[in-house]
């Protein structure tokens, strides 16, 4: 076949080093430029002076004249004569020298703080007389996410005495005992309070849902209206990210966001498993979609929002890396204007228990059928209850008689350490005129709960934006260094630490007395087992995985003006990683009995180029939004691996040069480009009814030149109600219906086209053979279809106090690319093409959220979010598709298949010589998907005090318990130390029976899907004494050989994720100590867990594989502003 892959002019050739070099070096210069500006601004504003020459003009015109000249804004409300006649001239003159000449004969005072000059009246003695009837009443005004509102207008009703707010959004005014107060601000709803016996109020604004819409970004990095969308999007803050700061981002994620399944796993070296609606999201920071970043190298007080768009239509215009939806990433740029801000936080948790800890029955040693045998690798030994028998002495590393009693009861928690989290952040922060910007430092460290075991995470990030005349220029550049000296292996197999503790270990032996570990150093284990186990302690020090990461990513956006409703932004974002990673087994492992060592190393980098123009445009009732853009995507990774052969020559010493043999190396490297063409065509009528059009085409490298070029088209729009009619407009705020409609392309993976021959060294007399590929390609092969419908609406009722959002989705999956089973005659085994079967997704998502209690002091915001999703057989492909008559159109595909025991016609087990009996076909045991993913968040506030709570679970879904079968099948689960394995080891007895039946007479035939063909089969109940140890690992065999049914549990559970309680430090506090604001709290996370049938491990991870237990963490945050 003609090998298709694009000319070598679509690809960057060679190394990218200086390419590197030349981008880190633009964006630091920028970076700096960004520093200079902000600075150059605030000196400027400190020391501004203007010049003015005006005679018996109003004094508002005067201050128009000021706030042009400098940065300096005004803010002062009626009582304030502005229409007052003044006269100045000044030349070069300092602001305040010039306020001082304007107001000197006036009874108006000023302030300045920051950018902002307040002006207020002077209190009037001729009124004591009055305000001795008054009392003074002070507050502080703040919008629905409690940050200051500044210059809120503050009037008692029916007069004209008033003042505003400051910097602060603080006020202090003299009213009439029980008078009627409104508070008012632009954009935002009225509010009025009694003046009733209180001194001090606290009001909250609510954004005019009339006035004001929510902004999210969206595709490519825009910012538009929430309303105008007409697909789902859900926005999430940085206060909520950062409630309890981790080790992961998305864990801080997990339950918050409708429709988005986030796997959290209790192993140091896994980061959380995102699914949204199903399918893994795409990541996008700043506008640029990154092919190797993952919120796991975020740091969360770098974040400003995250906007989770959902599905198809949401992410069209990213082509087929959005088609699944986007996670869209804004990272802070800069802080307040005209003020250098520092920023210090730390959050610190200690291990306090586990939500799950699971243990071995300590009744029998380690051995077979009742005698201890260190080779045996089982746990089926003698009973302990004190008798002497011959066992290994750790102390003196010889086998001695010792009596046998149970010492290792403990022996996880005895071996496991306390473990602990901190993340620390340090940033600086300022803004100005021409520019802004934030640098940033993260620290995060974890202590394993196993010895040796450890990650250290460093994240340093800059950010600034820099604005003059028509040009706007953004750039950010970020480094994250990741280390770990030794990765524990996860899932079942040697090296995991409960394989060789929990599950085969036994508890004859107190694991604290085999901390020396050598018997012959860097040569022999001080380790009695001798058959698959490793001492867990020399695991941990000598059974090295060491990981080194370097990750690096840059951007920079550039934005021209062209008119006042034109624009056209250049984007280019970069990142690459470099991650080293060395594994060692000394001589005497039971893995590796003659040595190990492998270096690896793994890099790759991406390169994405947006150019986009934008235009809006207004006539009379009608808005037009216009883009077109044309973007290139180049992804590369290159995998070195290499290892020794036939062990290590030199004990201790871990390198390839030690290899025995020759050793294996290996490298592979992966190249794919992307270019696409977009467009987008906006409508909207009277901001109440709103259509997007929007059509992309891709040109792709990993698909033949006959079908690599593909397009997709997506439609969506959203209707407004209440813009137009809303009879109950003092009940319903805010009605949106919302419905989209597009269609998706999925095109191969790398090389994936090209048929791939396999060449194995040293076959034949030194020569080396190459086998022809078993796996076909189809020439003819087009892009995976996916056309996604979505249809949703959106309530706000009682002044935005309770909102609901419900959500329907479907997708149907068409021309998909399988790896289908074809006759061997054909000479290969397997063809890559597209089969008609086609596979349909249905969906749900529901919101509901609410500020159930809204007073001066005291507040209550909850929030609900509930979502499901299933795929469904809707068309099979005659040669394709399963010929099992169980795969059925309308049948669900998740159905969990596995093969059951004989079962009569009631359901019982049939057992043939005692035991049971296993059938040769498949049954369906039910579905893996889960039932209802919720997500349940609150904060209560009360003063300075606030408390945040976020609990979520999955309800149904089947998992299959590894911890479970493992555990009986060795002979160390606890509810096999019963009555039934006593007789047989103490008193020689073989007398369990095992419940259901035997067959009598007759036979059964089955088709190969276990219909019934004939059965005359004659049963009686099973009555057939066997030994319990038979039976017990018959009827649980090794877990990788058989799921038992009794071992696949549902996976519902609820977690308590984080507790946070909070305390703000009032601000007459934070001023003496020269601090702008201090916060400090308890937080918690994992704290709770409830499981409806797993009882020694956590579902949450998605997959249950002799799971870690999840740690419950404690611990204590503290923010502080300078």
């Amino acid at each position: 076949m003609k090998n298709n892959t694009f000319p070598n002019l679509y690809f960057l050739k060679k190394t990218r080093f200086k390419q590197i070099l030349r981008i880190m070096r633009i964006t630091t210069f920028l970076l700096f430029v960004c520093v200079f500006c902000s600075f150059a601004e605030n000196t400027h504003s400190q020391n501004a002076r203007v010049s003015i020459n005006k005679h018996d003009v109003r004094l508002d015109e005067v201050l128009n004249e000021i706030e042009k000249q400098t940065d300096y804004l005004f803010v002062y409300n009626n009582q304030v004569n502005a229409n007052s006649k003044v006269s100045l001239k000044a030349d070069n003159s300092p602001v305040s020298d010039v306020l001082n000449t304007l107001l000197k004969n006036s009874n108006i005072e000023y302030s300045i703080t920051g950018s902002h000059i307040v002006l207020y009246a002077k209190e009037n003695a001729s009124n004591s007389v009055v305000q001795q009837q008054n009392k003074r009443i002070k507050g502080v005004v703040t919008d629905s996410k409690n940050e200051p509102i500044i210059g809120a207008n503050i009037v008692v009703k029916g007069t004209t005495v008033g003042t505003i707010t400051g910097v602060d959004g603080d006020f202090a005014i003299e009213v009439p005992q029980n008078a009627t107060v409104i508070v008012s601000y632009i954009g935002y709803r009225s509010k009025e309070f009694i003046a009733d016996t209180r001194t001090t109020f606290k009001i909250e604004l609510l954004e005019d849902t009339e006035i004001l819409s929510e902004v999210v970004v969206t595709a490519l990095g825009i910012k538009r209206e929430e309303k105008s969308l007409g697909y789902s999007v859900q926005k999430i803050g940085n206060e909520e990210l950062s409630v309890v700061k981790g080790v992961n981002l998305a864990s801080s994620m997990t339950g918050k966001i409708a429709g988005l399944a986030i796997n959290n796993s209790s192993e140091i070296s896994e980061v959380p498993e995102l699914k949204l609606r199903g399918e893994s999201p795409l990541i996008v920071i700043d506008g640029v979609a990154y092919g190797n970043m993952t919120l796991s190298d975020i740091s969360a007080d770098d974040i400003e929002s995250i906007d989770v768009l959902k599905g198809a239509t949401a992410s069209a215009l990213y082509g087929v890396r959005g088609r699944a939806g986007a996670i869209m990433i804004t990272s802070k740029k800069s802080g307040a204007e005209g003020v250098l801000t520092v920023n210090i936080s730390n959050n610190t948790m200690f291990s306090a228990g586990y939500l799950n800890m699971p243990e071995a029955q300590a009744s029998y040693s380690t051995g077979n059928y009742g005698t201890l045998e260190y080779n045996s690798g089982y746990v089926w030994g003698d009973y302990m209850d004190g008798h002497e028998v011959k066992q290994y002495n750790p102390a003196t590393m010889e086998v001695e008689m010792m009596p046998l009693i149970s010492k290792g009861k403990n022996n996880i928690k005895n071996f496991i350490r306390p473990s602990l989290v901190t993340n620390t952040n340090v940033n600086i922060s300022q803004s100005g005129k021409l520019g802004g910007f934030r640098v940033s430092a993260t620290q995060v460290h974890q202590n394993a709960q196993y010895p040796n075991a450890s990650l250290d995470k460093y994240i340093l990030n800059g950010g600034g934006s820099i604005n003059y005349n028509k040009f706007k220029l953004d750039a950010n550049l970020s480094y994250k260094k990741e280390m770990a000296p030794n990765m524990p292996k996860t899932d079942y197999g040697g090296g995991n630490i409960f394989y060789n503790m929990l599950i085969w270990g036994g508890t004859e032996y107190d694991i604290r007395d085999f901390r020396d570990y050598w018997k012959v150093e860097n040569q022999k284990q001080n380790w009695p087992f001798e058959a698959w186990y490793d001492n867990p302690y020399y695991i941990m020090n000598e059974r090295i995985n060491k990981q080194n990461k370097d990750l690096f990513n840059t951007n920079i956006t550039l934005t021209y003006d062209v008119k006042k409703n034109i624009s056209v932004m250049f984007r280019s974002g970069y990142d690459s990683y470099n991650n080293i990673n060395e594994n060692r087994q000394s001589i005497g492992d039971s893995g590796q009995r003659r040595g190990y060592y492998k270096y690896g190393q793994k890099s790759g980098s991406s390169f994405n180029n947006d150019l986009i123009l934008n235009g809006d445009f207004k006539w009379h009732d009608f808005g037009i939004n216009v883009i077109g853009g044309l973007s290139s995507y180049w992804y590369q990774t290159s995998d070195f691996s290499a290892n020794t052969r036939g062990g290590l020559s030199v004990p201790g010493f871990y390198s390839l040069a030690a290899s025995i043999e020759r050793p294996d190396v290996s490298k592979a490297i992966n190249e794919k480009a992307l270019y696409s063409a977009y467009g987008k065509l906006g409508l909207s009528w009277k901001n109440g009814i709103y259509l997007d059009v929007t059509a992309r085409n891709d040109w792709s490298s990993t698909l033949p030149s006959n079908s690599r070029s593909y397009f997709y088209p997506s439609t969506s729009g959203s209707i407004l109600p209440t813009a137009f009619f809303n009879p109950i407009e003092d009940i319903l705020d805010f009605w949106k219906i919302r419905a989209s409609w597009t269609i998706a392309k999925k095109d191969l993976n790398v090389y994936e086209i090209n048929s791939i021959y396999n060449v194995n060294t040293d076959v034949w007399n030194g020569q080396s053979t190459a086998t022809y590929p078993t796996t076909l390609r189809d020439p003819n092969v087009k892009p995976e279809t996916e056309r996604s419908f979505e249809l949703g609406t959106d309530f706000r009722f009682f002044n935005n106090r309770l909102g609901f959002d419900y959500t329907y989705f479907t997708r149907l999956r068409y021309d998909r690319l399988i790896e289908a089973n074809i006759s061997v005659a054909s000479g290969s085994k397997k063809i890559i093409t597209n089969t008609d079967e086609q596979l349909q997704q249905r969906g749900m998502e529901f919101t509901l959220r609410g500020k159930p209690i809204v007073n001066n002091d005291f507040k209550w915001e909850t929030s609900v979010n509930a979502s499901f999703w299933h795929w469904y057989y809707y068309q099979l492909d005659p040669i394709y598709s399963s010929k099992d008559p169980r795969v059925q159109k309308g049948e669900r595909t998740d159905k969990y298949f596995m093969t059951d025991w004989a079962r009569d016609n009631e359901g019982n087990i049939i057992h043939q010589a005692g035991l049971p009996v296993k059938n040769k076909f498949q049954t369906v045991m039910g579905n893996r998907d889960a039932k209802l993913i919720l997500g349940f968040t609150n904060k209560f506030t009360y003063k300075n005090f606030d408390l945040n709570i976020s609990i979520d679970g999955r309800i149904g879904g089947l998992m299959y318990s590894w911890t479970e079968q493992a555990m009986w099948h060795s002979g160390a689960h606890p509810d096999s130390d019963n009555q039934y394995r006593y007789d047989e080891v103490v008193n020689g007895k073989n007398n369990y029976i095992g419940a259901g039946s035997q067959v009598v007479s007759g036979s059964a035939t089955f088709d190969p899907y276990g219909k019934v063909i004939e059965d005359n089969r004659v049963y009686s109940p099973n009555n057939v004494p066997v030994s319990y140890q038979s039976y017990i690992t018959n009827y649980n065999e090794n877990p990788w050989d058989h799921d038992a049914r009794q071992n696949i549990l549902d996976a519902t559970f609820i977690k308590m994720r984080e507790v946070a309680l909070n305390y703000s430090l009032p601000k007459s506090i934070t001023q003496k100590i020269l601090m702008k604001d201090v916060r400090i709290g308890i937080v918690g996370q994992n704290l709770l867990m409830w499981s409806k049938e797993f009882k020694y491990s956590d579902p949450d991870r998605g997959k249950e594989n002799l799971n870690s237990p999840t740690a419950r963490y404690i611990g204590f945050n503290v923010n502080v502003t300078l």
